[in-house]
């Protein structure tokens, strides 16, 4: 079974490869990019070899006017649902408190991903 950090590992790979800059260190971050952290894991249903992970991915926009950045944005959550279509429906719009981006905050976007690990 992998664990949860190589699953993670994982989904930034993953991301990656699809040419969408992603990281799983907040404080490494940077813009335009994703902040992949994990959110949950469930043994309920599984048999002890595999189990259900969650993670919310943060998408965050450069320090752009709102309009732009809410433009920037939708781009970027159209290439996430490229790499995961079926797992990745929604995102909610929030806003973002990271020093090293930017400390007044910026436009995000979240969605939370859940996949199976085996």
């Amino acid at each position: 079974m992998t664990g949860y950090g190589a699953a993670t590992a994982e989904v930034v790979a993953k991301l990656d490869a699809a040419g969408i800059p992603a990281t799983a260190d907040a404080a490494s971050l940077q813009a335009p990019g994703v902040w992949v952290t994990p959110a949950a894991i469930d043994f309920a249903l599984m048999d002890g070899s595999e189990y259900f992970a969650s993670w919310e991915l943060y998408l965050v926009s450069p320090d752009l006017d709102a309009v732009s950045a809410l433009d920037h944005l939708t781009d970027l959550a159209g290439m996430i649902r490229g790499v995961f279509p079926q797992d990745v429906t929604e995102f909610r719009a929030v806003t973002l408190n990271l020093p090293n981006i930017a400390a007044d905050g910026v436009p995000a976007l979240t969605t939370t991903l859940e996949l199976k690990v085996t």
